[in-house]
């Protein structure tokens, strides 16, 4: 049974309290590759990475198997558990990769001017899109992968809160102000432009890329101002 989180609450702008989780979450398990180690090993982990997220993002995480991540990467199920010990620690490890694409996002919207532009939002949008067009099957298999899982589970709590927090942050920054629940507006932001990018990628919608960044430009803009 998973640790019980430590829940602490945090203020933010003038005076909206966020529920936190204040437990680090699991850091995914990789081997130690010793004879193996050096860039051909760092290639081949590479490929195992890649392999799995397209895998994932085909089929759904219980399906997955370690035979298909390997015969994907056109290495053996062997090769695979010398770099991970479980399908599990390999969707950690994407994880790992898709966090931190996203806190780079984030920075990005930090970047941006006070006096931003439409282009400026457009520029922010297309670097969003490019991160969910690598990191979208980690994304949305994550609440499959939760469900039976009580500490995978935490993690995706903890780290939704936190990215909704930098988000929200980044926001008042640009409006200037406060105003209502800031977790609440990032939310409801980072709903539409996902939302919105799933339903586009994976329903072959009739529309032209440019097309859909310039309707969210518009939402992102009512967010901001």
């Amino acid at each position: 049974m998973a640790e019980v989180a430590t829940l602490r609450s945090e203020r933010i702008g003038a005076g909206v309290a966020v529920r936190r989780n204040s437990r680090k979450p699991p850091a995914p398990v990789t081997r130690e590759v010793g004879w193996a180690a050096g860039p051909r090993a760092d290639r081949t982990r590479r490929e195992l990475l890649d392999a799995a997220n397209r895998m994932f993002l085909e089929l759904s995480y219980r399906t997955v198997r370690v035979q298909d991540i390997a015969a994907d990467a056109k290495v053996s199920r062997a090769t695979f558990y010398v770099y991970f010990p479980s399908k599990r620690d390999i969707f950690l490890a994407l994880g790992v990769e898709s966090i931190a694409a996203g806190y780079a996002v984030l920075d990005a919207l930090q970047e941006l001017p006070s006096r931003f532009s439409d282009d400026d939002l457009d520029r922010w949008l297309n670097r969003y899109f490019d991160y969910l067009e690598h990191h979208g099957a980690f994304i949305r298999r994550w609440d499959e992968a939760t469900a039976n899982d009580p500490t995978l589970l935490v993690q995706s709590q903890h780290d939704a809160q936190r990215f909704l927090r930098r988000l929200s942050l980044g926001l008042e920054r640009l409006r200037g102000r406060p105003e209502g629940d800031a977790t609440l507006r990032a939310l409801s932001l980072r709903g539409s432009i996902e939302g919105v990018w799933y339903l586009w990628r994976h329903n072959n919608m009739p529309y032209e890329r440019n097309e859909i960044l310039r309707t969210l430009v518009r939402c992102v803009r009512a967010h901001a101002t």
